[in-house]
């Protein structure tokens, strides 16, 4: 017989080991089925798992005057709390069966103690219809059955006195342990289920985003060189959101057989609503570009459009500018954005384009565009870019900056216009090893290879 502090601790003992099966439990494979225990598969294999927590408690049973005092009803507790009557029922059968072949005085009331005990956390589970038991509202019913547990034992017992005993030496302790136990067992179950549903929503929300970004990038054009047939230019583009989407853009098209338009862009913000506006940006300015010639005019009727109903007070910084192929003559406007830069290779030198005066599109409507001009000579290339170039941080936050970016021109090869592009990306990772990219990164390089060059028909 074993004194009250030695039976605590061995109850208390008992108690922890389960506890931390049913953690253990919720990193394996079959934690699956205490999200999702529909099929009648799966509610056999929980009625297994609980059983085996039944069991373990009733073989670290304690014997006091003929009766026993266990955690046996800890396992089926919890499994009718977790998965409702029939599951908790289930599991309290093996739990049962053990304490019935046990025998003892404590026969009949121990082996119905025992098995109803996942009936009870099963019908508060189905009172609760379905809901989530909360670990205090487990931690009462383990404490309301104890009593009535308590209370059967002393009813159906042929020896009262030694019932009695028997209850008042191990029930307060029992009880108190149990309480803890199942509300531990109750805590880690749920807290692995939100777990569970945090991770399938981050999953289905990683996917949706995924098929964002293949509809945002499938926006811009991506093939490369895009006119084979126009042999006054070359041209290619790149575009790498920091996040799944994001709101830079970029667009070129031919306003006629002469006219290249070309656009790159930024939008306020990162994310999904950067992207959606970034969207309606880009429809906007290849809808108004099949019919202006002026690239003031399109950012201006770009502009007014954006600006109604804008109540999320987005805004894009917009380059435009178009090119003139027989004579290198290019017209641009500028709606906030970075000012492009221009390799002249015949000095062998980089130059930005004269500034010229603009602000953000989506700001104020009735906004007015000036217009500048230059003239592309034949080798000369075109370096339009967004600010996630320039503004690129490495790990010390010191910005990539427009130096770094000159000079890494001023080295590109200039035998091809990817590898212009390629040589300024590289030189913008090479500075920010390490780092988190912080801002999309857009850049457009163009080459004009000049009139003479001309030959063959354009393709829109």
């Amino acid at each position: 017989m074993q004194s009250g502090i030695e039976s605590s601790i061995q109850l208390l003992e008992t108690t922890c080991v389960m506890v931390v099966l049913a953690y253990l439990l919720t990193r394996t494979s079959l934690s699956r089925l205490l999200v999702d225990r529909r099929t009648i598969k799966g509610s056999l294999i929980l009625i297994a798992i609980f059983s085996i927590f039944s069991l373990y408690g009733a073989y670290k049973n304690i014997p006091i005057n003929g009766g026993f005092i266990s955690t046996r009803s800890l396992g089926s507790l919890a499994a009718g709390l977790l998965a409702g009557p029939w599951v908790g029922l289930g599991a309290s059968v093996v739990g049962a069966v053990h304490r019935f072949s046990l025998g003892g005085f404590t026969v009949v009331s121990g082996t119905l103690y025992a098995l109803l005990a996942g009936l009870a956390g099963g019908l508060f589970y189905r009172w609760k219809k379905g809901c989530r038991v909360t670990a205090a509202e487990a931690a009462a019913v383990t404490a309301a059955y104890e009593i009535f547990a308590a209370a059967m034992t002393l009813v159906l017992a042929p020896e009262f006195e030694k019932a009695l005993q028997l209850v008042s030496r191990g029930f307060f302790a029992m009880t108190a342990i149990k309480c803890i136990g199942v509300s531990l067992f109750i805590f880690i179950i749920n807290n692995f289920r939100d777990e569970q549903a945090t991770r399938e929503l981050k999953e289905k929300m990683d996917s949706e985003l995924q098929v964002a970004r293949d509809i945002q990038m499938s926006i811009v054009p991506k093939l490369f060189p895009p006119f084979p047939n126009s042999n006054e230019f070359d041209l290619y583009a790149f575009l790498e959101p920091a996040k799944a989407v994001g709101g830079d853009f970029y667009d070129f098209f031919f306003i006629d057989d002469e006219h290249l338009c070309v656009v790159v862009g930024d939008v306020s913000g990162k994310g999904v609503p950067a992207s959606l506006f970034m969207a309606v940006a880009l429809t906007l300015i290849r809808a108004r570009g099949a019919e202006e010639t002026s690239p003031s005019d399109l950012l201006s009727g770009v502009n007014n459009e954006l600006c109604r109903g804008n109540d999320a007070s987005m805004f894009a910084t917009v380059f435009c500018g178009i090119l003139h192929l027989p004579t290198g003559r290019m017209v641009y406007a500028n709606g906030g954005h970075n000012i492009p830069y221009l390799y002249r290779q015949e000095e062998g030198l980089v130059e930005t384009l004269t500034p010229v005066k603009g602000i953000a599109l989506g700001v104020m409507e009735d906004m007015v565009y000036d217009c500048q001009e230059t003239t592309l000579a034949a080798g000369d290339v075109l370096i339009m870019y967004t600010d996630g170039i320039n503004e690129a941080m490495n790990t010390r936050y010191e910005q990539f900056g427009n130096d770094r970016l000159q000079q890494a021109i001023l080295d590109a090869p200039v035998h091809s216009v990817q590898a212009v592009a390629a040589a300024i990306l590289d030189s913008v990772r090479n500075h920010t090893a390490g780092a988190e990219q912080s801002d999309d990164i857009t850049l457009m390089t163009v080459y004009y290879k000049g009139s003479q060059a001309a030959g063959g028909d354009k393709a829109r």
